[in-house]
């Protein structure tokens, strides 16, 4: 939720888009509680949980 971070692995315009959507009025306190909890937190790793669906054999991410 850095805005260094989120510049280097979103691009500049995701970036702002991210920004926008987060201060909007009804996205403000999920952004804020986002963004406190990066920031008292360090995560190193981010985790992928996909299951593979033996009815129709396609992935589910």
């Amino acid at each position: 939720m850095d805005p260094r971070g989120m510049i280097r692995d979103e691009g500049v315009l995701a970036a702002l888009k991210i920004i926008r959507n987060g201060l909007k009025r009804e996205n403000r306190p999920q952004f804020q509680a986002m963004y406190r909890l990066f920031k008292e937190n360090s995560f190193n790793y981010i985790t992928v949980v996909s299951t593979k669906s033996e009815e129709n054999d396609q992935w589910n991410f």
